[in-house]
């Protein structure tokens, strides 16, 4: 983009509303605010406000954590079988530094060696010369041999095995209950919130966490209940976990340590065939540990058969293996002296001790990036959710206070709560001081819509703030009734004045209301009157009924501009009944002409300021008594004159001896109408008047800025 640098200011400004996302909802659109589930609602409401990264960088986190997490798990893996392979060279049952150190001391005996205080793999051969006899390489230990197939044989016994099955169950049955709890990490994680919860309740009893009312012994009990309930889910948790770690090292030591020992021994040998075959059988080894791993990590089953899972370990052609290892390395045999046979161990624990310290500091690292992962992501949720908390307290205040001048008849009293919850966000509402809900749970469909519509504008807000303040809301009223349409024009004018609004319907009630109301001046409405093809949409520019009589005044169509006249006034006067609330001659069919509309608007507008000068009195305002004094007066005399014409008008509109009157006889008839109907208007916002209650009490009539305004509350200390 090409600019003057001295419009940089102006250019700024411009540039970041073009990179603000424009946004259009329909009914459906906003409607999904409302009913959609906490994930829909969240993503939704992220999208509109341009928060998708929050979420983003979230699951960055969390992905970050989870593969911390698993590479913590295999590193532990890891170092598990690095501590069983030097159990299994030393022939122990139980890895511990001090064991570990004896064996060692015992082999350095032998070899003239002074005993070593530290378990290091750089100073087990410390001091220590080897035997003069032939190089390690050339020396098969085939005593070794015999003592990592023995284990082997030893754990494929059938007590073994049906020991290894039995836990395989229970940990079976154990990892399916905890399938069905959703999200059990997370409630496990509350509570330490519902502890502290517990010891915050104050002595009125409020919740500390959602305000809402409670008698404090009930909270306290249903907090305990729930805390109990999570503690017991916490152990169960524990002990399936517990399982998954005692059913792995059984594995790691009965299975893997000895074939990663008898592979290791028999590698340098030309035996291709059983090198592969134990490799194979290593390798499925490792495979289980994995499943075993991922099923704590999914909450899964690994398999309905227990005895199956075990026994592919143990298969027929893999016992006919170990019996034929013995028989086919026996010719590899070589007798070792006691002093070859501890340097040929002490060599091989040399290795296995590099390897152990490897893995420990593998696992160390591993652990401490885990920790800091973990760390990170909850201090980003505990920041976002205090921003969160922050923008949603905002949204709420406004959804509420919005919702509430929109149902102030019935609903003046209403609250809600918008709460974000991991990735999803809560809505809960009022239901008639009933309780907090979720919108969908009890509220009609018009009160959803409506609901939408409020959580809209307060959205709204927050995502136009600083720049362009221009909304487009299509068709948004279809299930709301007449008189919350009402209501919202009120909104649009009252707690909206700095915002431009676009709005489309098919409903002309509606864009009437919009119109009389003064929310869209009658130059900025247009009437599509139908649509072609080739030219585009038909506007219709004589939308106001003023500029089509004058229209028609000007073609010498006198019919036609005292019908539209007519129906004008009718349409107006119905309006002017309903917002004065007016009382009109009841009719079953629902149809009433200007005959009986228009007396019953003025009769009304004469008693209401009647009501505001006798108010005014009482409050001794006699600027407001004069003031209203002459408007009164006015409006007299300008319905007597519009009776004195009404005669011309009926004979025009019934089409009786019409051709008598000229078009200058007519302008007189429009120009009084048009009068008296500005008495129901304010002349500085363009809006008509209406009657204001509080419940049944009349407060005052006003028009939408408040300049043409009667107080109708009379001052109860006046005599």
């Amino acid at each position: 983009m090409i600019y003057d640098i001295s419009n940089n200011i102006i250019m700024e400004k411009v540039i970041r509303i073009t990179q603000t996302k424009h946004f259009l909802l329909t009914r459906k659109e906003i409607l999904k605010f409302i009913i959609a589930e906490g994930g829909v609602r969240a993503e939704g409401i992220q999208k509109l406000l341009n928060l998708k990264e929050i979420e983003i960088i979230r699951k960055n986190l969390v992905t970050i954590k989870n593969e911390f997490e698993n590479e913590k798990k295999n590193s532990f893996d890891n170092l598990e079988k690095a501590r069983a392979s030097v159990n299994a060279t030393l022939k122990l049952s139980r890895y511990t530094e001090k064991k570990v150190l004896e064996e060692i001391n015992k082999y350095r005996k032998t070899l003239n060696g002074n005993p070593i205080k530290k378990l290091e793999s750089k100073i087990i051969k410390v001091d220590l010369v080897p035997p003069a006899l032939k190089p390690i390489s050339k020396v098969f230990n085939y005593s070794n041999l015999q003592q990592y197939i023995g284990h082997l044989k030893n754990s494929i016994t059938n007590i073994r095995l049906k020991e290894l099955i039995g836990l395989f169950d229970t940990f079976n049955i154990k990892i399916k209950e905890i399938s069905e709890i959703p999200r059990i990490k997370e409630k496990i994680k509350a509570i330490e919130l519902i502890t502290l919860g517990i010891t915050l309740i104050p002595e009125t009893g409020e919740c500390p966490l959602c305000d809402n009312p409670w008698q404090r012994k009930e909270l306290k009990q249903y907090l305990e209940n729930k805390k109990s309930k999570l503690v017991n889910l916490s152990i169960k948790f524990e002990e399936t976990e517990n399982l998954a770690k005692k059913i792995k090292h059984i594995i790691i030591n009965d299975f893997y340590t000895p074939l990663n020992e008898i592979s290791n021994i028999i590698k340098e040998t030309n035996k291709v065939e059983k090198i592969k075959s134990t490799n194979k059988w290593l390798d499925d080894v490792n495979n289980h540990l994995q499943m075993i791993n991922n099923s704590i990590e999914i909450y899964k089953p690994i398999c309905e058969n227990s005895s199956q899972f075990i026994n592919r370990l143990v298969s027929k052609d893999r016992i006919t293996l170990i019996n034929e290892f013995l028989i086919d390395f026996k010719l590899e045999k070589t007798t070792l002296s006691p002093q070859q046979h501890a340097w040929d161990t002490i060599t091989r624990l040399e290795v296995k001790l590099k390897t152990l310290e490897r893995d420990d500091v593998e696992f160390r690292n591993k652990n401490l990036f885990f920790s800091r992962a973990q760390l990170l992501l909850s201090k980003y949720e505990k920041v976002r959710d205090k921003v969160l908390e922050d923008l949603y307290e905002r949204i709420q205040e406004r959804f509420v206070r919005i919702y509430s001048r929109l149902h102030q008849e019935d609903e003046n009293n209403f609250k809600a709560a918008i709460t974000p919850d991991k990735a999803a966000v809560k809505l809960l509402v009022d239901f008639y001081g009933r309780g907090n809900f979720p919108p969908i749970a009890l509220h009609s469909e018009g009160h959803q819509d409506s609901m939408g519509l409020c959580l809209f504008f307060a959205l709204s807000e927050e995502l136009t703030e600083g720049t362009v303040d221009l909304v487009l809301l299509d068709d948004v009223v279809m299930s709301i009734d007449a008189n919350h349409r009402k209501q919202i024009c009120n909104l649009l004018t009252n707690e909206f004045k700095d915002k431009q609004y676009v709005i489309t319907t098919h409903d002309k009630v509606w864009a009437m209301q919009l119109r009389k109301r003064g929310v869209i001046p009658t130059k900025n409405l247009l009437e599509f009157a139908g649509w072609d093809i080739n030219t585009g949409p038909y506007v219709n520019d004589c939308y106001d009924m003023w500029l089509k009589i004058e229209k028609d005044l000007l073609s010498n169509d006198i019919s036609a501009a005292s019908h539209c006249l007519r129906r004008g006034l009718e349409q107006f006067y119905s309006y002017m009944c309903d917002y004065l609330e007016a009382k009109v001659k009841f009719n079953f069919e629902y149809q009433w002409t200007l005959g009986d509309l228009l007396p019953s608007a003025y009769s009304r507008y004469k008693s209401l300021i009647k009501k505001a000068k006798i108010s005014a009195e009482s409050w001794k305002k006699e600027t407001i008594v004069k003031n209203l004094g002459e408007e009164e007066t006015k409006a007299k005399k300008t319905y007597l004159k519009t009776k004195a014409e009404d005669w011309i008008l009926n004979t025009k509109v019934h089409f009786n001896s019409w051709e008598n009157f000229t078009k200058n006889d007519f302008i007189g008839v429009v120009n009084a109408f048009k009068e008296l109907e500005s008495i129901f208007m304010c002349v500085n916002c363009g809006g008509i008047i209406t009657l204001l209650k509080h419940k049944t009490q009349e407060q005052s009539v006003k028009c939408n800025c408040g300049e043409k305004s009667w107080n109708l509350t009379k001052n109860k200390s006046a005599n």
